[in-house]
């Protein structure tokens, strides 16, 4: 009989010698609450969806998340969910943080331009973006959004997954 760990040795072997990658290293990258009916185009998906936005949009359009289980208190009947990436390719995405006073009054174009100003090889519409919400009456919450540009189904790289069966989890350091 030959031990479990010679087993997993070779698989190692066998995969280094075929040229096979290791699956990618995963983070959760934040949480969200959600109506059922969304939960449902989550699940199917296996991924965030491009829904339409249904609340404020402090950051500009995109899927919001929260750094904390919880931290967005919805709606009754609402479902939680976690949601991951591929590390690599979010440690390569340009993220702008935005101070909760800069906010105040900032249109489309002026959260792509102070983008710009922070790098001009940023892509607006490819840089995660994370501010305190502004007077949220549940707290002082940390938000991220993900640019519509970066969900799966918009060709983005990010390889975002969602889960609600493990959905609890630590906050997340938006830094």
């Amino acid at each position: 009989m030959v031990p479990k760990i010679s087993c997993l040795f070779a698989l190692v072997c066998l995969q280094q010698v075929l040229g096979l990658d290791a699956p990618p290293e995963r983070i959760t990258i934040g949480y969200r609450r959600v109506h059922p009916n969304q939960a449902a185009n989550y699940k199917a998906a296996g991924t965030l969806t491009d829904d339409p936005i249904t609340g404020e949009t402090q950051l500009g359009e995109g899927v919001y998340l929260s750094a904390e289980y919880g931290g967005w208190a919805g709606y009754p009947g609402d479902v939680n969910c976690v949601v991951t990436a591929d590390k690599k390719a979010f440690s390569e995405t340009p993220i702008a943080i935005f101070d909760e006073d800069e906010l105040a009054d900032m249109t489309d174009g002026d959260l792509e331009e102070y983008i710009q100003s922070l790098d001009k090889t940023w892509d607006p519409k490819k840089t995660i973006r994370i501010s305190r919400i502004p007077n949220y009456e549940f707290g002082d919450i940390l938000q991220m959004v993900i640019p519509r540009a970066l969900l799966n189904s918009r060709g983005g790289k990010l390889d975002i997954k969602v889960d609600f069966e493990n959905a609890k989890g630590p906050t997340v350091d938006y830094g």
